[in-house]
Order: C-alpha cells, then sequence, then structure tokens
C-alpha cells in the first residue's frame, strides 16, 4: 500500500486509479499483468532515456541492460534509487537472518567472491546512464560492505574481460572467500 501511494501521481499511478486502491484484490482488478514488451511498448519507448514520474516518481537515471534472450532485443530496465535501497535492505535482511539462525557462522570471516560483468557505464543522455547490472552493483556498493567483497574495486572496473579473469585467477587463492555469487 506505501508503495501505491508513492506511486500514485506517476502516469501509471494516474491510469490505474491508484489513488482509490485500499487492497490487493482492488490493485489486481486495476493493474493487469504485462510483460516487459508491454510495459516498453506502453509506457518507456517514447520516453527512453529519459524515463520520468511514469510508473515511479522521479527521472530513471540508471538501466540495466538485459541481453534479451527471451525477446530477441536489448531491454532496458530502470534501476532507481528507491530500488536500489531497497535491494540492500533486503540483503541486509538476508544477512540477518543467517546471523541469527547460524549464530557460529564464518561468512565475514572471509570475502564474497561476486563474479560480475562489465562496468562500463553508456550515459543514454545527461546523467542517464545504462549498463550491465552486475557491473552497476560493483560501482555502487556500499562502503560497509566492501571489506568483505572480491574482488578488490580496481580489479572490478577492469574492462578488458580476459585479462580480469586472468586476474581474478590470480587473486582469489590469495584471499579467505566463504561466498560465491
Amino acid at each position: 500500500k506505501t508503495l501505491i501511494r508513492y506511486a500514485k501521481k506517476t502516469r501509471f499511478g494516474r491510469e490505474h486509479d491508484f489513488s482509490s486502491i485500499k487492497s490487493v484484490e482492488e490493485y489486481q482488478k486495476s493493474v493487469p499483468i504485462r510483460s516487459y514488451d508491454d510495459f516498453w511498448k506502453s509506457y518507456f519507448k517514447d520516453h527512453f532515456p529519459r524515463i520520468e514520474n511514469i510508473t515511479w516518481p522521479g527521472l530513471y537515471r540508471m538501466f540495466a541492460v538485459t541481453s534479451g534472450t527471451s525477446s530477441g532485443f536489448t531491454k532496458y530496465l530502470p534501476l532507481t534509487k528507491d530500488m536500489t535501497l531497497s535491494n540492500t535492505k533486503a540483503g541486509l535482511d538476508l544477512l540477518t537472518y543467517h546471523i541469527s539462525n547460524f549464530p557460529g557462522s564464518q561468512l565475514f570471516g572471509g570475502k564474497n567472491f561476486f563474479l560480475g560483468g562489465s562496468t562500463e557505464l553508456i550515459e543514454e543522455a545527461p546523467g542517464v546512464f545504462s549498463g550491465d547490472l552486475s557491473g552497476i552493483v560493483a560501482k555502487t556498493l556500499p562502503l560497509w560492505a566492501r571489506p568483505w567483497y572480491f574482488p578488490p574495486r580496481k580489479l572490478a572496473l577492469m574492462k578488458n574481460w580476459e585479462e580480469k579473469l586472468e586476474e581474478f585467477a590470480r587473486q582469489a587463492p590469495l584471499d579467505d572467500l566463504r561466498l560465491l555469487s
């Protein structure tokens, strides 16, 4: 309900009368299930890359790019600051759950090996960027998480994939790795 209230003034919220929705059932009746292609054609295509107040308040400054394997074309998924904060909170919730239920865990005794893609971002419009989701995560990793993250930032930001893999292979055995992702 909080998310519906927050998005009620967006184009999507107005078209689906978010102001009057009071329950999950009302939301389900008002908002049909759609594919990404439906969203792209109806909401994003005509405005890309400057999508503002369409399905979420504000300007979407970041897009995660997919390979488009299900449809055959590249997909641009809006990645808002609110979504990033929510994902960070979800990750902290999972860590809290793990530590609470496994107090002897040695998860923080070493590092999380994160094999990500390219960190290169493309500026689609002034202040609006797109790139590989794992690369965006590597570039925007919170300061508090960096001590438990492998590869080091300098290695994560390497552009040449072959060189990056060679460095991963050389440096990974030197760290105490506890988690693969």
